[in-house]
């Protein structure tokens, strides 16, 4: 029994050091800002929600690495591809590219919720495939290629 004490105390401090540090990071982090901004803008997202994902998944750390988990959203290397990635599971740890392919499938999950964030989360976390079956929207599922639903900036004409 005495030997099981230090192992204990050992498990202990490493679980308290863990979380301190995941806290410690859970700030945001200014630059990511305009990549947030752009992705969620691009797929009709509000920026706030991405962010939260971020916070809840990652604590904002873009080298986030949790199993079959990467990156700042914390998304699979499985669901990635099914979003059009084609790089090395690595590549997801990149903060732009984990974006790029983590952003629409918060999109999706927050379409299939109707706009309701608290099921747009849990939906993000426990997937949606079969729901989104159910309900015959496979086909319209947004992925990174899918086309900006922000609205086209008016061009200047020149003046003459």
């Amino acid at each position: 029994m005495t030997s099981q004490w230090p192992r204990s105390a050992l498990l202990a401090a490493a679980v308290t050091l863990l979380c301190s540090a995941a806290s410690a990071t859970e700030k945001p982090v200014p630059a990511l800002d305009p990549l947030i901004a752009r992705y969620a803008h691009r797929h009709g997202v509000p920026e706030h929600l991405v962010r939260r994902v971020i916070a809840k998944e990652s604590g904002y750390n873009s080298a986030a690495l949790n199993r079959r988990f990467y990156g700042l959203m914390q998304i699979t290397y499985v669901t990635a591809r099914g979003m059009g990635y084609r790089g090395a599971p690595a590549g997801l740890l990149d903060p732009e590219v984990n974006l790029t392919y983590g952003v629409p499938y918060l999109a999706n999950a927050y379409r299939l919720s109707n706009g309701n964030e608290a099921r747009a989360l849990q939906l993000y976390s426990s997937g949606f495939y079969y729901l989104a079956k159910h309900r015959h929207m496979l086909g319209v599922m947004r992925t990174a290629d899918s086309p900006s639903l922000e609205a086209p900036k008016p061009v200047k004409s020149a003046s003459p």
